[in-house]
């Protein structure tokens, strides 16, 4: 049990949703509000009944009125210093997860007075796509009662905890809470609320605590998509060989007075007696400029399937050492506008990446054929646009294809299952996988060109 030791146990919003942050803890009605005799009229009352039966030298009603009076009275007066003194914290252990990971809340209260607490209550909201998870390394007879409660609420789940707190005491509660999907989730303020020592009167209090947790995308393991490429120096072969890639070294050779002094292998020069000089992969770089198109979709899986392949697809262009770049035209929670990251490949990209992808939501910002403006402006000339649309609207598709006949890499992929359109760049069909590595799978079928 939670107690007045420091004794330590292990035990919200959708993405844009104001409604978690102007949450308001359960509140519980006072029993005192509807005993008449504890009222202030009440204790008035018992007052003059002491002071009536004294007078009057009756036993009866000095005792009775005192005792109502001494009760309602130290009722009160408990109860509007209990929470004075209080000092609550809440620490979660990380900001950002991906989904099936779980982070753990630490609530810690603090009586920092001489005045026992009979019982306080401290309650935790957790906003849908978070859920709070029970201990199950604590034996059951631990959790009797009413001391720590997992709540289903209208706006997720809510973690309860309530115990009696002495004198300069500290309590401690540790959860789990698992994180099921993709979002921005703000923690709504935690709510306490303790009483008097007869339990007549309540006083609550909601904190000031600040936090937001980022559920990133799912990965899952992408085919390859056969994006062209115009750049030297990436990871895909070039039959012309024109180009060749020194940091791809593939043999030695002769050397012979046209090779550069940084090309000669001297480890096989030593090791053979004559001038031997490196070979170099033949390559071609890829940039790659991933935009979605939050234009048709609803909140829903079509969504989250579609958010998930671009996060993919950008995680595996840069494993692959491609530049890559990321853009959507829907708007960014809390408040913000649309996700526009031109291509590169420094470190940390692709953490900005997936954060960028967390917080979007299917509320365009502009239509896609004018955001398109903002994504070639800040794209290279020969970087391979690839496009994550629910459908192939016309004005879309004749865009991309004005972009296609001046040389622009287009590559369009549709959400769901269907006829794939024959379009005059390639154009495929993508879907959740129902197969490979779990829910960590994403198939691509119907290309056509």
């Amino acid at each position: 049990m939670m107690g007045d030791s420091d004794a330590t146990r292990h035990a919200g919003r959708e993405p844009g949703s104001d409604a978690a942050a102007d949450a308001q803890p359960a509140l519980r009605e006072a029993p005192g509000a509807r005993i008449a005799v504890f009222s202030w009229y009440g204790i008035g009352a018992a007052l003059v009944a002491v002071a009536a039966g004294a007078w009057f030298g009756m036993t009866a009603p000095v005792l009775l009125g005192a005792l109502v009076a001494g009760t309602g009275l130290v009722a009160r007066g408990w109860a509007a210093i209990c929470l004075a003194g209080v000092v609550t914290e809440r620490a979660v252990s990380g900001a950002r997860a991906f989904p099936g990971e779980a982070l753990e809340v630490t609530i810690t209260l603090d009586n920092g007075k001489p005045l026992p607490l009979s019982w306080i209550r401290a309650r935790q909201e957790i906003p849908a796509g978070l859920r709070a998870l029970p201990d199950e390394t604590l034996p059951d007879a631990t959790f009797a009662g009413e001391d720590i409660a997992i709540e289903t609420t209208a706006e997720g789940s809510a973690l309860v905890v309530e115990t009696a707190l002495g004198p300069y005491r500290r309590a401690t509660l540790t959860r789990q809470f698992l994180c099921e999907r993709r979002g921005y989730y703000v923690l709504p303020p935690l709510g306490v609320e303790s009483a008097d020592v007869f339990g007549l009167f309540l006083r609550n209090r909601t904190e000031k605590h600040e936090g937001a947790v980022i559920v990133y995308p799912r990965l899952h393991p992408v085919v390859d998509f056969g994006l062209p490429a115009r750049h030297p120096l990436g990871p895909n072969r070039d039959p012309r060989r024109l180009f060749e890639d020194p940091g791809r070294p593939a043999g030695v050779r002769g050397y012979d007075g046209n090779t550069p002094f940084k090309a000669i292998a001297w480890k096989a020069t030593a090791r053979t007696g004559t001038l031997q000089a490196k070979i170099y992969e033949p390559t071609v770089t890829l940039e790659v400029s991933i935009c979605l198109a939050v234009d048709g979709f609803e909140a829903g899986d079509a969504f989250e399937t579609a958010v998930s392949l671009a996060a993919s697809l950008a995680h595996a262009e840069l494993e692959q050492r491609r530049a890559v770049g990321l853009f959507a035209n829907g708007r960014q929670a809390p408040g913000l506008g649309s996700v526009e990251m031109p291509a590169g490949r420094q470190p940390g990209r692709e953490m900005a990446a997936l954060e960028g992808l967390a917080r979007l939501q299917p509320e365009p910002v502009l239509p896609f054929p004018d955001f398109l403006n903002t994504v070639l402006a800040r794209a290279g000339m020969g970087a391979t646009l690839v496009v994550i649309a629910a459908l192939a609207d016309p004005a879309l598709v004749a865009r991309l294809a004005e972009l296609s006949r001046r040389g622009r890499p287009v590559v369009l992929l549709l959400s769901g299952e269907g006829e794939t359109p024959n379009l005059p760049f390639p154009c495929r069909r993508f879907t959740a996988a129902t197969n490979g590595m779990a829910t960590n799978g994403m198939g691509v079928t119907g290309v056509a060109a």
